[in-house]
């Protein structure tokens, strides 16, 4: 009845938020989008491509630490209106199995 409909959709719920968290923390694009989302842009946090970044997208050579990865992002690029800078390169750093992911710059 209702009892076993509710266990389900609980049962459903919860596999999804460890499925959401397993990507988020053990992906570097997970991680990158989860960052992204973090910043204010939940939009391009969702829609965003990306690519491994190059010394033409970051305009410096990348001396980023062992164990991490510069991303460039190439379409729906997060638009900071302050500074009216778009925030394309971000650095995942790797953990053992763990990804977490910041706002890189421009080098």
């Amino acid at each position: 009845g209702d009892l076993m409909k509710t266990r389900m959709q609980s049962a459903a719920v919860t596999l999804l938020s460890v499925l959401l968290l397993c990507y988020v923390f053990f992906t570097p694009v997970g991680a990158l989008r989860l960052s992204v989302f973090c910043h204010g842009y939940p939009i391009e946090a969702v829609t965003l491509r990306t690519r491994e970044a190059t010394v033409q997208d970051t305009g410096a050579v990348m001396n980023n630490p062992a164990h991490s990865t510069v991303y460039t992002i190439t379409e729906h690029i997060p638009y900071e209106v302050p500074t009216g800078g778009e925030l394309r390169n971000w650095i995942v750093y790797r953990f053992f199995v763990f990804h977490i992911a910041g706002y890189y710059g421009y080098g």
